[in-house]
């Protein structure tokens, strides 16, 4: 297992944007763990102080002699890790209510079967949209929403009319 497979292994249970900014955060408490001193192996000061989901990554990859094991390296491995996960990109999903975990996670599967990079969920929820969505991307934006939709056609029935 390379570095970047280490990196990926990361972004496994990650779906939204929030998710992604608690890694980070995450990460960030792993940097300052590391120079906490009280006899026990890093794994053992980890354990209680990390989410399941993430001790479960960093565990596996100490077992598979895939995580560094000086404290220079780890803090490298960190720094690199905390640099990688600010670089998913995400997309922005403009939704007229607040969608339910399934609906997420089958909208993330969507995305993740038809994009090629793993990408994460941004969920911004304006109920003046009415239905439907608008999805931001790469620098691209696209009005799928009832809003947009009427709003398009006053645009025609005005431009004719004038």
């Amino acid at each position: 297992m390379n570095q970047e497979t280490s990196l990926i292994s990361f972004l496994d249970d990650i779906i939204t944007y929030g998710d992604l900014a608690a890694r980070i955060d995450e990460v960030s408490e792993l940097n300052r763990l590391l120079y906490l001193n009280d006899g026990k192996s890093f794994t053992a000061r980890i354990a209680d102080k990390i989410s399941p989901g993430l001790f479960k990554i960093i565990s596996s990859l100490e077992q598979a002699k895939q995580l560094p094991t000086t404290t220079s390296e780890l803090e490298d491995f960190f720094l690199s890790l905390r640099s990688y996960l600010g670089k998913v990109p995400h997309v922005t999903l403009t939704l007229a209510f607040d969608p339910p975990e399934s609906l997420v996670r089958l909208i993330a599967d969507w995305f993740g079967k038809n994009l090629a990079a793993k990408t994460v969920l941004e969920i911004r929820v304006r109920e003046e949209i009415i239905a439907g969505m608008i999805i931001e991307y790469n620098g691209k934006y696209k009005d799928y929403s009832k809003m947009g939709q009427l709003g398009e056609a006053l645009r025609q029935v005005l431009s004719t009319n004038i």
